[in-house]
């Protein structure tokens, strides 16, 4: 659409605007006067950048003066900035501008590409011109004088804008590429270049086959460069980690997430394991780090670390940010759930997107989920009913009756260690649970089931209630406690554990579901089981990597937009 008919002269834009006093925000409601530039429109771009009065735009380093011509064949990045004195405007603020000048100093010397700033300003005079000039003198690109007061209105009237800072990107033939970049350019970086949707088809497309067929070749290296390096700067090339198991390292400097357990685990499996690498990818762009580093703070961490990395601040940095999702911004509920720590198994066989979890709680190779459930599996599957109470323990029922521990020999027999908080699902549970006791009572399906409490007055169904056999935690034996403590911070959730006739152990589980008729009332395999409810309880099913739906998290991407939202 042509918009420059539309918006006229820039002699129309100065007598649109001849009062200097309005603001940008009541300048943009004159609707009749102002169209609104969007995406796909096409602009005379020195018509809104210059006037009649002022045939430049400025630069702060040397003060000089630039002309139209300087935009020639160049794509323009149009930055709005908001001069707003509120904290949260100028983080956003200095979090975006550093994040663009390291995409500018990138690609100014090799791309025609120049941004020019248009500060907006509804506050008072003074203060917004020396905000003007403190983020100005951080700018290494031009902008509108802040005393063509009209002008910049003008600008954010016609672009309609409404937010602390946005990026409009206008291409040499004035084609409006992009009317809301921020986001765009910060997913994408330098090899988003030049923004315009074609490019970004293409990348997503290349990010979709490297999804698809992950390869440490495509995802480490690019047609530039074929290596990661050492702390010592040395060349490795990346053919040579396809046979190993290698674990992306996305480290903030400053942070503590997983950097000691990482060492020691590194340096305990190169004694025993030649097939194993990590790969720092040191981040400089996200809220932790946008503000202290640099290639020197690189390479002072580097040192610190016996594994390899990319090139600081290598373009493909960016791209494995958006393969595996990496969005540090959800760090106050969700950061643990970013993949500070990818395991990339051999030839990409597999890949965990949260290695340091697993690393974290469970500190065995390979760090898959599948391992971490037969260790849990196999540490209790020689467990045995007699390593639970004496055998002069005396159970007792609601109704006055007793029963010996040693009565139960040749019984089927579930303990159900209630947490003592409700939960809707146990209450369920165990009101299923209590039809099938009553029904399969005096039959060859004949089960019993001990209830341990933690205290008699703490259940979350009258005692009077339960037909079957009554305990008390504090008769267990010493350790008999620890197989209801399943996994770390499952302290809130009850314990199922079924044992078979010959009192072992067959099913162990902290989300019991009574989904089979044949004790003990689970299809599966205890290793299947125990796999299913380690992802559940700690949320691992959120982010599995799902190649076939296009994104890798697919929850995660949610979260995300929500925060946008808000």
């Amino acid at each position: 659409m042509e918009v420059e008919e539309k918006v006229g002269s820039s002699s129309d834009l100065v007598t649109i605007t001849s009062n200097a006093t309005r603001s940008w925000k009541e300048l943009r409601k004159e609707k009749i006067k102002y169209h609104k530039v969007t995406k796909g429109d096409v602009i005379d771009i020195r018509k809104f950048l210059f006037t009649e009065y002022r045939d430049y735009l400025i630069r702060y380093d040397d003060n000089t003066q630039v002309k139209a011509e300087h935009l020639a064949g160049k794509v323009v990045i149009i930055y709005f900035v908001s001069l707003s004195l509120h904290i949260r405007a100028r983080s956003v603020e200095e979090y975006d501008t550093i994040f663009l000048t390291n995409i500018y100093n990138y690609l100014r010397s090799s791309r025609d590409i120049e941004i020019v700033l248009v500060a907006i300003d509804d506050e008072n005079e003074g203060e917004c011109k020396k905000r003007f000039e403190d983020i100005f003198s951080r700018m290494p690109w031009i902008a509108i004088p802040f005393s063509d007061v009209i002008c910049r209105r003008s600008l954010a009237a016609n672009f309609h804008v409404n937010v602390t800072t946005t990026m409009f990107v206008v291409n040499s033939n004035g084609t409006v590429l992009q009317d809301d970049a921020k986001f765009l350019i910060e997913d994408y970086g330098v090899q988003g270049f030049p923004f315009s949707d074609d490019r970004i088809k293409i990348l997503d497309a290349t990010d979709e086959a490297d999804i698809q067929h992950p390869s440490l070749i495509t995802l480490l290296g690019s047609p530039q460069r074929d290596y990661v390096i050492t702390n010592k700067g040395e060349k490795v090339p990346i053919y040579t980690l396809e046979e190993k198991m290698v674990a992306l390292y996305f480290y903030e400097d400053g942070t503590c997430h997983s950097k000691e357990e990482i060492a020691r685990v590194y340096k305990e499996l190169i004694k025993t394991e030649e097939n194993f690498e990590v790969v720092l990818i040191y981040l400089t762009d996200t809220p932790h780090t946008y503000q202290s580093t640099n290639e020197e703070s690189f390479w002072k961490a580097f040192q610190t670390m016996p594994w390899l990395a990319l090139p600081f601040k290598d373009p493909n940095i960016q791209k494995l940010k958006r393969v595996f999702e990496f969005h540090p911004q959800l760090e106050d509920d969700h950061y643990d759930r970013c993949p500070v720590l990818v395991i990339f198994g051999p030839h990409g066989e597999f890949i965990e997107p949260l290695g340091h979890l697993i690393l974290g709680v469970y500190p065995v190779y390979p760090f898959t989920f599948e391992r971490v459930a037969k260790l849990e599996t196999e540490k209790v599957q020689n467990l045995k009913m007699e390593m639970l109470w004496d055998p002069n323990t005396v159970f007792k029922r609601t109704d006055g009756s007793q029963m010996r521990f040693s009565q139960l020999a040749g019984k089927r027999v579930i303990n159900f260690f209630e947490s003592g908080v409700y939960s809707g699902r146990d209450h369920g549970l165990l009101k299923l649970l209590k039809e099938m006791y009553l029904a399969f009572k005096g039959t060859n399906d004949e089960f019993e089931v001990i209830h341990i409490l933690e205290n008699e007055m703490k259940t979350m169904i009258p005692i009077q209630d339960l037909p079957w056999l009554v305990s008390l935690e504090n008769e267990l034996l010493p350790g008999g406690y620890d197989f209801h403590e399943c996994y770390e911070e499952c302290h809130i959730n009850s314990t199922f554990l079924a044992f078979d006739q010959e009192g072992k152990l067959v099913r162990r589980t902290i989300y019991p579901v009574l989904e089979n008729t044949d004790f003990p009332f689970y299809a599966g395999s205890m290793e299947e089981e125990t796999l299913s409810q380690l992802i559940m309880n700690f949320g691992w099913d959120y982010w599995t990597y799902y190649p076939n739906k296009g994104r890798i998290y697919t929850f995660h991407k949610k979260l995300r937009q929500q925060s946008v939202e808000h």
